[in-house]
């Protein structure tokens, strides 16, 4: 009698202990599968990220572009300007002797027809 019991006891451990395998098995296997779950969900997210720094970048090398083209423009249109009033002021000089000579014929008259009133 104590022989069964102690076989059929065996066989319980051993059986516990398979199953108890099995159950771990089956942990370790979803584990795993969890784990490629959040390495595929991590790498999904790194590309994303990736991928919005790529688009940042060239929305920056574009700003930077068109700021450097504006500031291009902006020293064009300044000597532009710059050119045309240093012409402006040159002809201004030129007539200056033109125009004194008017207003000192112009003075020489007032100071003549002063000197008929009187």
């Amino acid at each position: 009698s104590s022989g069964i019991n102690a076989e059929y006891g065996q066989r319980e451990v051993v059986e516990s202990f398979s199953e108890r395998e099995s159950r771990l098995l089956e942990e370790c296997r979803t584990v795993e599968r969890k784990m490629k779950n959040m390495k595929s969900e991590q790498e999904k997210e790194t590309k994303k990220a990736e991928k919005r720094i790529t688009e940042a970048r060239a929305k920056l090398a574009a700003f930077l572009k068109g700021s450097k083209e504006l500031q291009n423009k902006m020293k064009e249109l300044e000597l532009e300007v710059t050119d045309s009033l240093l012409r402006e002021v040159q002809d201004l000089r030129a007539q200056l002797p033109e125009r004194e000579a008017a207003i000192v014929t112009a003075q020489g008259k007032v100071s003549t027809a002063q000197d008929r009133v009187c």
